[in-house]
């Protein structure tokens, strides 16, 4: 790759991060670029709506803890039991009985 295109690629960034359309912050990875918050703070939004929805699946529905965490983008059940307890302190399965 020339060094044209990285350039080109670096400026196209800012639009396409402000031009973002999803339900958390973007932030634009280019060096020295500031049009949003770190990218650490992506993905705490990231995870903080899914657990949102995860709740809402947990309380008002019958799918099991797996299918939650299908529904809300992990791909096994066990990486979102450990998401769901680093951020609520109890299992899917314990929190959906304290409701």
């Amino acid at each position: 790759m020339d060094r044209s295109s990285t350039s080109t690629r670096r400026r196209r960034w800012p639009s396409c991060a402000a031009g973002s359309s999803g339900p958390w912050p973007t932030a634009c990875p280019a060096p020295g670029c500031s049009t949003g918050p770190d990218p650490a703070a992506r993905f705490l939004s990231l995870t903080d709506w899914r657990m949102h929805v995860a709740k809402d699946l947990l309380r008002s529905s019958d799918l099991g803890v797996a299918a939650v965490g299908r529904r809300v983008g992990y791909d096994s059940e066990e990486a979102f039991s450990r998401a769901f307890k680093r951020r609520t302190g109890l299992a899917p399965s314990s929190w959906r009985s304290s409701c």
